[in-house]
């Protein structure tokens, strides 16, 4: 008997014979992310909804006959910070005047083994990442690909990353993805968008302004 959620849902992923790859595609999520909800032992209920759908195996079931699959711990600060994330977003955008979308983050480096944002501010190149930076998320992997450099706002309360992708020239300004109200999101973004404004170089500038055409 699996000990949490997450090694269930693992176990029956298994079952389906489904790859990590395979799987993080059917639930509209990324390869990293996958590993992550199977060391989860809690889950949000409309995460956990979808993955019932897709492995067509009721895990609410499992849960009301096993309370001990899920344990609240530290663990759900992340589920709480991208729950507020999603809440805000819309708003965010709205009142900004920025007319984009946020998809799940997937650049021009995608690769199975290579580490990803979660998110991408399209077609501004801002990304977010869960719990940490982007930078933090690679753990050196990338160090002969990828620059990072800090940026901090003047007043020293928002701190953002600028990566850019050594082959290409291409930058993106990630934002850690933790708990923040509305108005730190709005913060928080139009400081990425003023920065990127001062900092985006022209292989960067014109693919905005392709994406904007379309």
């Amino acid at each position: 008997m699996e000990k949490t959620i997450g090694a269930r849902i693992q176990s029956i992923v298994q079952k389906r014979g489904l790859s990590v790859t395979e799987f993080a595609n059917q639930i509209n999520c990324v390869r990293q992310n996958v590993h992550n909800i199977f060391k989860r032992n809690s889950i949000d209920i409309d995460l956990l909804r979808r993955i019932s759908e897709v492995l067509g195996h009721n895990f609410f079931s499992d849960l009301a006959n096993d309370p001990g699959l899920s344990v609240r711990t530290d663990d759900d600060i992340d589920s709480k910070a991208i729950a507020q994330f999603h809440k805000s977003i819309d708003m965010v955008m709205k009142d900004l005047g920025i007319d984009g979308c946020i998809c799940y983050g997937r650049g021009e480096l995608v690769t199975d083994d290579i580490p990803l944002p979660d998110f991408t501010l399209v077609p501004y190149f801002v990304t977010f990442t869960v719990g940490e930076t982007f930078q933090q998320r690679t753990k050196g992997l990338l160090e002969n690909i990828m620059t990072f450099n800090l940026i901090t706002d003047d007043e020293g309360k928002m701190t953002i990353i600028e990566c850019i992708n050594g082959y290409t020239g291409l930058q993106f300004l990630d934002i850690k993805l933790d708990y923040k109200t509305e108005q730190e999101w709005k913060d928080y973004v139009s400081f990425a968008l003023r920065t990127a404004e001062l900092i985006y170089l022209k292989p960067t500038r014109d693919l905005i302004k392709k994406y904007k055409a379309v």
